[in-house]
C-alpha cells in the first residue's frame, strides 16, 4: 500500500481537485491522509464531503506549518511507501503506478518524476526537475544543488521517511533541507516522465519571504557545516544565497559573498564580490525577483 500525505492550509479552491487526482490513480491500493493546518476557510468541509473510505482527515491544534503537517501524516502512514502531494497540485492518473514500478525495478529507495509547473516566473524552466537533469540514478551532488526534489514528485520507502522527519524549526524550504538528510544514504532515481502539475499560489509558502529565507540559510549553514569540506561549492551556494537575501533586505551581503568566493573560487563569484560594493547587484537581484526567476 502507498500512503499519500497531503498537508493543507486554506486551499478551498484547489483541495477537491488535488484529492480527486489522488483518488483517480490507476494504482488504487492507497490511503490518503489529509492534514489540515488550522484552515480558516472551507478546506476541511470540502475534504470531508469527498465520499471515499481511503481518505483520513487529521487536524492540527495550531497553525504549525508544512513540516509539522507532513510529519503528522508520515507518522500515521500505514503504507509500505509514502508519496507526498501538495494541496494545490495535481497528479496524472498513472503517477503512482509508474513510479512504484520504476522504484521496484531499479531497487531504489526514492523515486522522483518530472512535473509541469505554473506561476513560477517566465524565466523558469517549465519542468521540475528540468530536462537538463538526466534520468536514472541521481548523485548526492544533484540533491545538494536543490533542483531535484519537488514534494509532489516524491515516492519513498516508508521506513526511510519515518526515520527522516521534516525539520519543524523551518517554515520555508523545509522540503529541501529534508532531502539533504533523506538522500544521504539512499538510492534516488528520477523517472523521465511528466506525471503531474504544480501551481504557485499567491499565499504559497514558496512565494518569497526574506525573513523565512534568512532563517532557513542561517539554520542550514550551521547544521550542515560538516559537509562543507567535502562539498565546498555547496557552502558557496548557501553563502551566496544568504548574501542575496541580506542585499535584498537592505543589509550588506559582502562578507557572505567573500566567504563564498574563498570556499569555491569562480569568475562569477569574483564578479559578485565586486558588484556587491555597488548598487548594481541589488538592482539585478530586484529585477530577477520581479521576474520570479531569482534563486
Amino acid at each position: 500500500m502507498i500512503s499519500v500525505v497531503i498537508p493543507a492550509y486554506n486551499r478551498e479552491n484547489t483541495i477537491e481537485r488535488c484529492i480527486s487526482s489522488v483518488l483517480a490513480q490507476t494504482y488504487d491500493d492507497i490511503e490518503v491522509i489529509v492534514v489540515d493546518d488550522c484552515s480558516s476557510d472551507s478546506t476541511v468541509d470540502i475534504a470531508e464531503s469527498i465520499d471515499d473510505p481511503r481518505i483520513r482527515l487529521e487536524r492540527l491544534d495550531n497553525n504549525s506549518g508544512a513540516a509539522v503537517a507532513r510529519n503528522r501524516g508520515t507518522i500515521l502512514a500505514a503504507g509500505d511507501y509514502i508519496a507526498y502531494q501538495d494541496s494545490d497540485d495535481y497528479w496524472y492518473p498513472n503517477k503512482l503506478s509508474e513510479q512504484l514500478q520504476y522504484l521496484v525495478n531499479s531497487d531504489s529507495d526514492i523515486c522522483l518524476c518530472r512535473l509541469k509547473r505554473f506561476g513560477y516566473g517566465l524565466h523558469d524552466n517549465p519542468l521540475v526537475p528540468s530536462c537538463s537533469i538526466g534520468s536514472g540514478v541521481q548523485t548526492y551532488d544533484q540533491v545538494l544543488n536543490g533542483s531535484l526534489f519537488a514534494m509532489p514528485s516524491v515516492l519513498v520507502k516508508s521506513d526511510i521517511a519515518k526515520r527522516t522527519l521534516f525539520d519543524e524549526d523551518l517554515r520555508w524550504h523545509e522540503d529541501y533541507e529534508w532531502s539533504i538528510r533523506l538522500a544521504r544514504n539512499s538510492k534516488v532515481v528520477l523517472l523521465d516522465e511528466v506525471l503531474g502539475e504544480i501551481y504557485l499560489q499567491p499565499n504559497s509558502v514558496s512565494v518569497r519571504n526574506i525573513g523565512y529565507e534568512l532563517d532557513f540559510y542561517n539554520h542550514v549553514i550551521k547544521k550542515y557545516s560538516s559537509l562543507f569540506d567535502e562539498y565546498p561549492w555547496f557552502k558557496a551556494m548557501l553563502l551566496n544565497a544568504r548574501g542575496n537575501c541580506l542585499t535584498l533586505d537592505g543589509a550588506s551581503g559582502h562578507s557572505d559573498y567573500r566567504a563564498a568566493f574563498a570556499a569555491n573560487p569562480t569568475i562569477k563569484g569574483f564578479l559578485r564580490v565586486l558588484l556587491s560594493y555597488t548598487p548594481i547587484l541589488k538592482m539585478k537581484l530586484k529585477a530577477a525577483e520581479k521576474r520570479g526567476s531569482i534563486k
